[in-house]
């Protein structure tokens, strides 16, 4: 039966192991052929080290096959982190196959942490952080238990009568492992694993804590995400189906500001790009220079007082995409972010002059008039009302809609009711208009598409009745995460809507697709996946965002709160930056704080008293400073007996010796307690003489004082025991067994 100890060995080894292959294969560099293998090998020799185990001439073939198919891969030009996943982990493989000793579990803990290394260059997921603290946590134990077992091959005698290894004629000693078994308690388990969680809270203060001068590196790791579904033309009449990814984009907190800031905005349309030509069968830019944007310079971080004419505020955190789009709401007042400058295309669009990697930035943008908006020019009015020659059915559509309506306002109210709630119908797969016009097709025999079709439809009805009007590519951002407070953006809600400029109102929004349609959002997750993108959203926040511009937004938030903490307690109030302010409106934010505050001190507090605690035990001479597990144990169990024999009264003077006092509990009970004195003999010649016990006089001396706690009973003060030797019993010179 293997003992408890090289059980637990194992299972730490293992552990290690199964969380390089977990970080690898969530990095996507596991193969599933490894994979399966990597679980043959771990069970491989977990009951005996010598079974199952692969000949030596394989493994050669194998390592030969495996180098060749690689060096093909790379020929081939696949990137050479891949294969330095996949060379790990066939290397971990062999070693778990073929582990044997406490150091080849050293072997797999340094594959493991390679394996750890690769992963967080190739994966930014949150999950890596779990997989960090469990590699922290089993690497500590397995390290601790490889350290024992090489003491205890250096110095424990090997059980009985054995003095040499199995099949050895060199004196080298196999110890029997199963003296360690009493180390593992669970009280040894946590105080482990204690220690290290504690190693890893200080680890992380650091990480805080000391600069970083390396602005954003980890935010450019890995390619740009692809926006499906947003681009800068839209094409008509394609066939198949509209690729809808559910990739996350962007996670915008919203708030109004003045009267209803406290109402939750659970829906915002996000203005990407606005394109104002169209030939038929494509929607472009007109002009497509894009010209310095004259507006307020942008800076960072955001001012503490709001432009005065903005009623909302947004803080976009955006992925790093493939596109430099500013994605605002509403008609932007001011926008502020991490970047030198922003440039504005022909329709209004904001755009950086490149891709940026992961950004925050704030907008803040009204959504009323202010006041009577400024015509159209004579040249961009013609701009917005040219349209190629249409069908004569498109024309008489376009009157009969219009004839419903007054107004412009009240004809594109009507344009809009007779897409967004007819009979037409939404769908991402396009069929074929064979020869047809695609907005024929669309409109009279298909009666069915996707959001570009729908407003495509409208802005040509619009521009067909003269009213000026043109499609806007954004996002409809419709997914709430109650348990951040923000929308998430998701490539699937990519959409298209469509603008008309009306007399006194300048540009109004018109959403003719169907609010059932798939590109108008509505997929909402579980509770368990608003969290899980929550703690993504913190990771991605507070670790791969984390700079030396974030380091000195916290100390600034530090400074902010202790001040604003000095003044509430003398009766006033506190006033942090504007967006944090309008985001998380909380008026018991300082009580917490208050609490928070004295739950730290008081956590500061108990740590010097259990350091001073820890400290006095270790100053104090014990059992615990003997050479081996089996001399430990055998103090334990005689300081515990001499500790009970001790509060008997009248039986010893103050300050007798173990021996003194085992002599006299002997003499007391002679018919029940014998051997006592030659077991204080043993206890000293362990002790101060160097002598080494073995795991059945330890057992028989646990037994003997078991014996003393029993007949003694519990009675008297308890003085405690000198630890001064007393004289040695006659032919015990401190090598003998007690009995």
């Amino acid at each position: 039966m293997a003992s408890r100890f090289r059980t637990a060995r194992e299972v730490s080894c293992l552990s290690v192991a199964a969380v390089g292959f977990a970080a690898v294969g969530a990095a996507g560099a596991l193969p599933l052929p490894v994979a399966v293998a990597a679980v043959i090998a771990a069970g491989a020799g977990l009951r005996d080290p010598r079974s199952l185990r692969v000949p030596p001439w394989a493994w050669n073939a194998a390592a030969m096959a495996f180098l060749a198919w690689c060096g093909a891969r790379l020929w081939a030009g696949e990137p050479a982190l891949a294969l330095g996943g996949d060379l790990l982990s066939f290397v971990q493989v062999h070693r778990l196959e073929s582990r044997r000793g406490p150091r080849d579990g050293l072997y797999v803990l340094v594959i493991a942490f390679g394996q750890l290394l690769l992963a967080s260059i190739l994966t930014l997921d949150p999950l890596f952080l779990v997989a960090s603290v469990a590699f922290l946590v089993a690497a500590a134990w397995l390290l601790l238990l490889v350290r024992l077992e090489t003491e205890a091959r250096a110095h424990l005698p090997p059980p009985g009568e054995r003095g040499r290894g199995k099949g050895s004629g060199t004196g080298e000693r196999e110890p029997d492992l199963a003296e360690l078994d009493g180390l593992l308690t669970p009280r040894f388990a946590l105080g482990v694993w204690a220690t290290t969680l504690a190693m890893l809270a200080v680890t992380v203060a650091l990480f805080f804590l000391l600069p970083r001068f390396q602005v954003g590196a980890a935010a450019a790791v890995g390619p740009p995400v692809h926006v499906a579904g947003f681009s800068d033309e839209v094409r008509l009449g394609e066939v198949g189906l509209a690729q809808r990814r559910r990739d996350p984009v962007m996670r915008v907190r919203a708030a109004r500001l003045g009267p209803g800031a406290e109402a939750r905005i659970d829906a915002l349309y996000l203005f990407g790009l606005a394109l104002d030509r169209f030939d038929g069968r494509s929607w472009s830019l007109s002009d497509e220079v894009r010209m310095p944007h004259r507006g307020r310079r942008p800076t960072w971080p955001p001012p503490r007082k709001p432009p005065p004419d903005a009623d909302l505020v947004l803080e976009v955190t955006r992925e790093r995409l493939d596109t430099g789009a500013i994605f605002t709401a509403g008609d932007p007042v001011a926008v502020f972010g991490p970047f030198g400058g922003l440039e504005t295309t022909v329709t209004g669009g904001l755009f950086l002059p490149a891709p940026p990697p992961r950004l925050t930035y704030v907008v803040y943008a009204r959504t009323t008039p202010a006041g009577d908006p400024a015509p159209l020019s004579a040249e961009e009015r013609g701009r917005y009302l040219a349209i190629p020659p249409v069908s004569a059915r498109v024309r008489a559509l376009a009157r009969e809609l219009a004839a419903r309506g007054a107004t412009p306002g009240e004809k594109a109210r009507a344009m809009e009711d007779h897409l967004a709630r007819g009979d037409l119908t939404y769908t991402l797969i396009q069929p074929d208009p064979g020869g047809e016009d695609p907005l024929d097709a669309f409109l009279f025999t298909a009666r069915a598409g996707h959001c570009e079709y729908f407003a495509s439809a409208m802005a040509v009805l619009l521009r067909a009745e003269g009213i000026p009007s043109r499609i806007v590519n954004g996002f409809l951002a419709d997914e709430y995460v109650a348990p951040g407070g923000y929308l998430l953006v998701r490539q699937s809600d990519a959409h298209s809507w469509v603008e008309a400029h009306l007399p006194g109102r300048g540009w109004t929004r018109f959403d003719p697709t169907p609010a059932a349609g798939d590109g108008a959002g509505g997929h909402a997750l579980t509770s368990l996946g608003h969290y899980l993108d929550l703690l993504r959203e913190r990771w991605d926040r507070l670790v791969l965002d984390y700079d030396l511009g974030a380091q000195f937004g916290a100390w600034s938030r530090v400074s902010e709160g202790l001040e604003g903490l000095s003044r509430w307690g003398a009766g006033g109030g506190g006033r942090g930056r504007v967006p944090e302010a309008a985001f998380a409106p909380d008026p018991g934010r300082r009580r917490r704080e208050v609490a928070g505050a004295v739950a730290g001190l008081a956590a500061l507090l108990g740590l010097v008293v259990l350091g001073r605690r820890a400290r006095e035990r270790a100053a104090t001479p014990g059992p615990h400073q003997l050479a081996t597990p089996a001399a430990r144990a055998l103090g334990r169990a005689v300081l515990r007996a001499a500790d009970r024999a001790s509060a008997l009264p009248d039986l010893a003077p103050p300050g007798a010796t173990v021996r003194e006092l085992f002599a006299a509990v002997e003499a007391r009970w002679p018919q029940d307690l014998t051997g006592l004195v030659a077991l204080a003999d043993r206890y000293y010649a362990v002790r101060f003489g160097g002598a080494l016990p073995d795991l059945q006089e330890v057992r028989r001396a646990r037994a003997l004082c078991r014996s003393v706690v029993r007949v003694t009973g519990r009675r008297g003060s308890r003085r405690g025991p000198s630890l001064a030797p007393g004289p040695p019993a006659d032919g015990l010179p401190g090598s003998g067994q007690v009995g």
